[in-house]
């Protein structure tokens, strides 16, 4: 079967692009940050070896040289062709790690939450976050018209007064791209690491969940994401999280989204997942957070396990070459949000950060090598999209975010998705 993924992309862009500036207001949260971007080159990945050789014991133990088990555990998963996140409770590292790393690429903003809204934002798509920290040096890695509380109203972040001091520590984001040759060998995969050390916490802003049921009655969606940056005995602060979910639910919000992550503690995909049972309707991780709390197999089954275990409508799986849904509703809808979030993402990959030029670069490729868009049995069915692939893009952090941020702007556009080329029952793919 042949099918043109680039005809149809280009489709999908003029239905986000004529529909975000009506789209219903997207909530969002709970784990907003400063990011500092380095660009793993060879010289800077030659830095990192003699720190690693230091190290004489695991990450884990953190005793010893804590900063050469860092630098190892970096270099082992870029060799391996893994990414994810390194959680070092060791803020004491900083000083550190900024000489051995120098001065940033880049800037950012960091979480999901965050990141979801600026992608939006760049679309002319409102949004409106959970911020406690309104701190100088915060306020100005947001896009200014992103929508925050304040004063029981809300007002961009261009109309916010900045007001008390940080109090986290920067995550620092080590991109690297597939073919860098360095002296202990070649990068395989294009990707990041991020790197945190200090449990940040969630932004726990009270004037937003204060409006947060009248929010709910208008928008589109909600995103609850960044528990995993919650100490374990912070049980105040989870329980706050997830009455505001349910007040969202209970409000009428239609659709309310956990977005899961790389968690230090095993387990805690699976303490999550039965937290937000009956309170979020879908769920989102990627496959490597799959293969963790459903390892081996197909993963469009896992997804389904998933689902039916903890009473999620939808799960949602980002690759990096393709997506799936697994549901039990209308394939095209589901399909749909899927090439949005695939889109978007795309987008990223090519110009390094949120755009709203939404044309493909000539060099992506779409893969034939994805599970099958199948029925699954008791009205569960899956749908999976090949996403335009670029293998050395402009830069990866935020990529899973952005697809996030996809997927949830279709549920808040107030324009239907224009149908995509049907096909006979047999070339579903």
């Amino acid at each position: 079967m042949s099918r043109d993924w680039r005809a149809a992309y280009e489709q999908v862009a003029v239905t986000v692009l004529d529909g975000a500036p009506a789209a219903r207001p997207l909530l969002a949260g709970f784990n907003t940050c400063v990011d500092h971007v380095y660009r793993l080159e060879p010289p800077g990945l030659d830095r990192l070896t003699p720190a690693a050789q230091a190290a004489h014991e695991p990450l884990a133990a953190l005793s010893g040289e804590p900063l050469a088990a860092l630098s190892g555990e970096v270099l082992r998963r870029i060799l391996d062709g893994r990414d994810g996140e390194v959680f070092v409770p060791a803020p004491q590292l900083r000083p550190a790690l900024d000489e051995l790393l120098g001065p940033p690429a880049a800037r950012q903003v960091g979480g999901t939450g965050a990141q979801a809204a600026w992608v939006l934002a760049v679309l002319n798509a409102p949004s409106v976050l959970a911020l406690a920290d309104r701190s100088t040096e915060q306020l100005a890695v947001l896009h200014p018209g992103i929508g925050l509380c304040d004063d029981g109203s809300v007002r961009p972040v261009a109309g916010t007064a900045a007001r008390g001091t940080p109090i986290k520590p920067p995550h620092y984001i080590l991109e690297y791209a597939a073919g860098t040759r360095w002296h202990a060998g070649t990068v395989r995969r294009s990707s990041r690491i991020i790197v945190r050390l200090a449990e940040d916490g969630i932004e726990r802003d009270d004037t937003f969940a204060a409006l947060g049921p009248t929010l709910a009655e208008t928008a589109g969606a909600g995103l609850v994401s960044g528990l995993n940056g919650v100490p374990d005995a912070d049980h105040a602060a989870r329980a706050w999280l997830r009455d505001l979910a349910a007040s969202w639910r209970a409000s009428g919000l239609p659709w309310v989204h956990l977005e899961l992550a790389e968690y230090p503690r095993p387990g805690a995909l699976a303490e999550v997942s039965a937290a937000y049972a009956g309170i979020a309707h879908t769920l989102g991780l990627s496959l490597a957070e799959l293969a963790i709390i459903r390892p081996g197999g197909d993963p469009a089954a896992a997804a389904r396990e998933l689902a039916e275990h903890y009473r999620f409508d939808r799960v949602f799986v980002h690759a990096d070459t393709w997506s799936l849904v697994v549901h039990r509703g209308d394939p095209e809808p589901a399909a749909g949000a899927l090439r949005i979030g695939n889109l978007l993402a795309a987008s990223r990959a090519r110009h390094g950060g949120p755009t709203a030029d939404l044309g493909l670069d000539p060099t992506v490729t779409f893969t034939d090598d994805r599970p099958v868009g199948r029925p699954l049995g008791d009205g569960w069915r899956t749908e999976c999209v090949p996403t335009p692939y670029l293998s050395r893009p402009a830069a990866t952090i935020g990529l899973g975010d952005t697809f996030v941020a996809g997927v949830l702007l279709a549920g808040c556009l107030d324009v239907p998705l224009k149908p995509f080329v049907r096909l006979s029952p047999g070339d579903i793919p």
